[in-house]
């Protein structure tokens, strides 16, 4: 009967510990605390690390409330691993816009506008949330709301930069939508 019971309990242990391991563990609390503010609860779809030539720029994480990518509800957290400058993100994120539609002067004053006020100059460990909440965006930077937007074609584009299948680097895509 007490080895019968100690089974049970031991069963019941690892069970409860495979159950948690959907829900990432390795967020900060600041992290976890804003996802908690939009989703009953997450899963971890996927997680990349993001190197351009020999530069280790950040770590990826999509997590989503559902088991699979649901485009309309997910949250995307990057952890930063270099320093960068407030106008270097803003300049590669103007160019990956324009690798996906073209772009007259007057809209490319407003969204450099728009991401200058956005955007922070980056220190390693810094984090940066984008989460995407049926039609709107909520961009946070170490903790803090630096965007909420409801602009449909800057939100499919925006979240297009690291989500679209052919992006800068498609295996990293896959890898963050788990389609390895």
């Amino acid at each position: 009967m007490l080895f019968k019971s100690l089974c049970f309990f031991l069963l019941f242990i690892i069970n409860n510990a495979f159950a948690n391991s959907e829900k990432p563990d390795h967020f900060d609390q600041k992290t976890s605390f804003i996802l908690n503010n939009y989703f009953s609860n997450y899963n971890l779809l996927g997680h990349a690390k993001y190197k351009y030539l020999f530069f280790d720029i950040y770590d990826a994480s999509l997590v989503s409330q559902e088991e699979n990518f649901n485009n309309n509800n997910f949250a995307l957290i990057l952890k930063y691993n270099r320093k960068i400058t407030k106008e270097s993100v803003i300049n590669e994120t103007i160019n990956d816009f324009k690798k996906q539609r073209t772009f007259n002067k007057n809209e490319i004053d407003k969204l450099k506008n728009l991401l200058d006020t956005t955007f922070k100059n980056i220190e390693i460990d810094d984090i940066f949330i984008a989460i995407k909440k049926d039609n709107a965006a909520f961009l946070y930077f170490e903790g803090e709301k630096v965007l909420e937007i409801e602009d449909q074609d800057f939100i499919n584009i925006f979240f297009n930069i690291w989500l679209r299948k052919d992006s800068q680097d498609p295996d990293f895509t896959k890898a963050l939508l788990d389609k390895k």
